[in-house]
């Protein structure tokens, strides 16, 4: 409990330092930015010290980190002297602060519990966040060293596992406690960031009820963090007899068996982490999966920041000043740019898509003439981007550390010869699955739509699907250049899908338009919202990034992410405007239908993460917040050898030599430790630096190395890459053994040993 009190009061501190500066950037909004307070000043802190002990001689340290979150309430103070508004403002929004430390703390707990019930960190991805924790903890400056492959920098964005880092100092925790605390922050972070956002879209146009910012703005917390999608429901029926044939009908093989299920609940273990496989090819996960997954991953720890993000756009759709205004304006200037290169530096992808979203609503902005809307939006366009350009370069000098250093898929896509691709696979999304993945927003959309009967007119509508359509016609078009063509007809009900999201666009563009004129902008953000949601996804049907995983799957990963964060937000203002407005009998009525089918899914939908909870705790393992704990009961060897390590080695040493495996959790030894080994996790390497010749040749060469032994060639191979222990435990003999057990140590016969158990040893 003094662990997690700790950390909650070093959050608070952090949060504090940001409440004026936040101010600068959203003071437009209701909230003007308080309830973003907590997760900007942590970017803040992250990417000065990444920055910094890139650049300098500073070290990344626990000095560098205190000596920054000094800085920063610094600043706030100044802010405090020159500016009586700002502090007016904080004085005047004490109910709002403490309403949302209340949402704050509640989502921490609920989150925070819900991953605790099985804290070892050996599922998925879970290793390799954790050796993240572990290696930025070992690393004096940046960029790190890439544990899994010795020598290298790390080549991925983890600007986020650095913001868990720099708490968990300031905090003094290690690690392997504060992964579990670091991923409930960032859920509760993320889900303040969408309660404030809400509400601000609602109160843009003046609303007729005190609550209806706080209705809207519960109903996207719950949206974003634990509506489902509909596939959850359908596993939950089927496992309770109450589905028996859907699996058949829809074709998606996962679902839970029939009479599956105790108390509710499916037996089949891990049932639930599969609800992201609904269409071929893709991973559609949403966020009440990463919740449960418990993975500290990219996605995850950029989901506040991405928040965020909408309401930068947001400010700029409701007024875009000149671009001279950035040069009155300089904390704003630097604040946008600080949160579009972290975005970048935590999780590449929503540096685009975010970027983009700011884009259009600059855009929109910009064309404010009625007449000849389309005609309007090629200069509207360019006036954005002159508006944009100062904070995108700055954010670009900012971020450049970074980018010199770090490859992503995203970079590798970016710098091939074919940077997107038109999709000519047979994932591609039919209706009933597209509806699976999307029907728990989409119908409250709907509904709310129903009963709103925005202003549209049939050519507004028309105009918006002619703009659509764009990218589908391009794609047949290359389709049939590159001899394709037969991808046309085998798209089969897909053309359903892609109609409807082509009139999907046109109905929420041209709404957006009318609201916009007006003077609706509450509605106008909503709509545009949704257009830009519709957008996402349907150009991810017809166009993905090329990158070393294959086909869609990262593309759809990642996109869809960002489309259910802007769908959450829309989806809850859409209900919290009904709310606030009424509506008549002749239109509930008509709707009823409509009403009543968005209030039972989400309401069944909400029924995953207590029932994946229920799971969780079957597992049989212990409760509590060490995600390392697992390894004294279940793999005593590397519990053991990792304190060894821990407490005897330091990163300049040199390399700790384990085998080179394929998946994240055989590499045990640099997972609990962070220290480099000659190669790790194969498949991880591949997808980060595409096939390198380097990680071949590695892997290749460790494992010569344990067949080779005690011998001159490989002490010369070992001075070489700086090899300071070698680890020879149970993994390695596995897969290097001759069946034998002891077979590898006793190669090695004659070199010092500087740690031994019955079931291994550690040599220098």
């Amino acid at each position: 409990m003094s662990e997690i009190l700790r950390w909650y009061l070093t959050l608070t501190l952090i949060g504090g330092a940001g409440l004026l500066p936040a101010q600068l950037a959203f003071g437009r909004l209701r909230s003007r930015g308080l309830l973003f307070a907590r997760p900007l000043a942590l970017l803040l802190l992250a990417e000065g010290a990444w920055i910094l002990s890139a650049v300098t001689p500073l070290q990344y340290d626990t000095t560098l980190a205190g000596a920054l979150l000094c800085v920063l309430w610094a600043w706030s103070g100044y802010l405090a002297w020159a500016r009586a508004d700002l502090v007016a403002a904080l004085r005047a929004g004490w109910r709002l602060l403490l309403a949302g430390e209340a949402v704050f703390a509640a989502l921490f707990l609920v989150v925070l519990f819900t991953a605790t019930r099985a804290p070892a960190a050996i599922l998925n991805e879970q290793p390799f966040d954790m050796l993240l924790l572990n290696v930025i903890r070992l690393t004096p400056h940046m960029p790190a060293p890439d544990p899994w492959l010795a020598g290298y920098d790390l080549a991925y964005y983890y600007l986020g596992q650095t913001m868990v880092d720099l708490v968990g100092r300031l905090a003094g925790l290690s690690p392997r406690l504060e992964y579990h605390l670091g991923f409930a922050s960032a859920g509760a972070a993320a889900g303040l960031a969408i309660f404030a956002l809400a509400g601000d879209v609602v109160a843009l146009t003046r609303p007729r009820r005190a609550w209806t910012p706080l209705v809207a703005g519960a109903l996207a917390v719950v949206l974003l963090l634990f509506a489902s999608a509909p596939i959850t429901i359908a596993a939950l029926l089927r496992a309770n007899d109450l589905a028996t044939d859907f699996a058949e009908i829809v074709g998606v093989e996962w679902l839970p068996r029939l009479s599956a299920a105790w108390q509710g609940v499916p037996l089949e273990r891990f049932w639930w982490a599969r609800a992201s496989v609904v269409i071929p090819g893709t991973l559609s996960e949403f966020p009440a999966l990463t919740l449960v997954y418990g993975n500290l991953h990219a996605h995850w720890l950029a989901l506040p920041l991405a928040v965020i993000a909408i309401a930068q756009a947001l400010v700029t759709f409701v007024r875009v000043p000149s671009w001279r205004s950035w040069l009155r304006e300089p904390g704003a200037l630097f604040l946008a740019a600080a949160l579009f290169a972290g975005l970048v530096m935590t999780n590449s992808w929503d540096g685009v898509t975010y970027g983009a979203l700011w884009g259009l609503a600059a855009t929109v902005g910009y064309a404010r003439a009625q007449p000849a809307r389309l005609t309007q939006l090629p200069r509207a366009a360019l006036e954005a981007a002159r508006y944009l350009a100062l904070p995108a370069l700055v954010a670009i000098a900012m971020a450049l550390p970074y980018l010199r250093t770090v490859r992503t898929p995203l970079a590798i896509a970016l710098l091939t010869e074919h940077t997107a691709s038109p999709y000519t696979g047979s994932g591609w999304s039919d209706p009933m699955r597209f509806l699976l993945v999307w029907a728990t927003l989409l119908l409250p959309i709907a509904a709310a739509a129903a009963l709103l009967r925005p202003r549209v007119t049939r050519r507004g509508i028309l105009a918006g699907a002619g703009l659509a359509v764009l990218p589908i016609l391009l794609w047949v078009a290359i389709a049939v250049v590159t001899g394709e063509a037969d991808s046309i007809i085998d798209r089969g009900s897909n053309w359903l899908t892609l109609t409807a999201l082509v009139l999907a666009f046109g109905y929420a563009s041209t709404a957006m338009w009318s609201a916009r004129d007006d003077g609706d902008l509450a509605l106008a953000a909503c709509f545009g919202l949704i257009a830009a949601a519709t957008a996402i996804i349907e150009v991810t049907e017809v166009l993905y990034f090329v990158d070393a995983m294959g086909g869609r799957t990262n593309t759809v990963f990642k996109f869809w992410y960002a489309a259910w964060t802007a769908l959450a937000v829309a989806s809850a203002v859409g209900i919290g405007v009904v709310a606030d407005r009424g509506t008549t009998k002749a239109r509930l009525l008509a709707a009823s239908p409509l009403v009543a089918a968005g209030l039972t899914l989400v309401a069944a939908s909400l029924l995953y993460v207590p029932a994946v909870t229920v799971s969780k705790v079957r597992e049989g393992q212990r409760p509590g917040l060490d995600a390392l704990a697992f390894l004294d009961t279940t793999f005593p060897w590397t519990a053991s050898s990792a304190a060894w390590i821990r407490t005897h080695v330091r990163l300049e040493d040199g390399v700790v030599l384990e085998g080179a495996s394929v998946t994240a959790f055989e590499n045990r030894t640099s997972v609990a430790t962070g220290m480099p080994t000659l190669m790790g996790w194969l498949q991880h390497e591949e997808i980060w630096r595409g096939p390198a010749p380097v990680i071949y040749e590695r892997t290749a060469a460790v494992e010569a190395f344990y067949r080779r032994g005690a011998t001159g060639e490989n002490l010369a191979w070992a001075h070489y890459f700086n090899i300071a222990y070698v680890v020879i435990g149970p993994e390695e003999e596995v897969q290097y053994g001759d069946g034998r057990r002891g077979s590898v140590a006793a190669r090695f016969e004659g070199w010092p040993v500087v740690f031994e158990r019955p079931d291994g040893r550690i040599i220098a």
